[in-house]
């Protein structure tokens, strides 16, 4: 037995377009490509902090990325500064240990619900004992080695390392 099947002539003027999609699709693609993604960023002086500045500081809030600016005058001076993040987790510090340059802030956060104090004999200003979610920084203005712990955990230990 034969199977026939009956078929529409409505799909044969499809055909005949077909050949159209290509041409469309590169004609779409082509317009996409004229339009720009996103604007040129401002041109913005940049000032380095004086190397005499050094500060140290406790604070509650969680530290924020180095500072990003999105529009300025042309006229306008920026001081950037660097940071570097150290975790307090685990009764550890992470990484323990850091290589900065000079003029940049090391924050401190403890992540712990144990209590933490960042002691280096000396070399620079000891934090408050903080607790979790706290923070302390410093900023290095000086090259050189600083070996660091905790004085509560003696055992919790770590190195920043300050190049030019």
């Amino acid at each position: 037995m034969e199977r026939h099947t009956l078929m529409s002539h409505s799909h044969l003027p499809m055909k005949k377009t077909l050949w159209l999609l290509p041409l469309l699709a590169s004609l779409a693609l082509s317009a996409c490509s004229l339009v720009p993604t996103s604007a040129p960023a401002p041109s913005v002086p940049v000032v380095p902090a004086p190397a005499s500045e050094s500060s140290a500081t406790v604070s509650s809030q969680e530290a924020l990325p180095a500072s990003s600016v999105t529009s300025l005058p042309s006229s306008a001076t920026v001081q950037v500064t660097k940071s570097a993040l150290v975790s307090i987790q685990n009764f550890t510090f992470t990484p323990s240990n850091l290589r900065i340059t000079k003029g940049t802030k090391v924050i401190w956060k403890n992540d712990d619900a144990a209590p933490h104090l960042i002691a280096s004999d000396g070399k620079f200003p000891e934090s408050a004992t903080l607790e979790q979610g706290q923070s302390y920084s410093f900023t290095f203005t000086d090259a050189g080695t600083f070996p660091y712990h905790c004085s509560i955990h003696p055992s919790m230990q770590g190195t920043i390392e300050v190049v030019q």
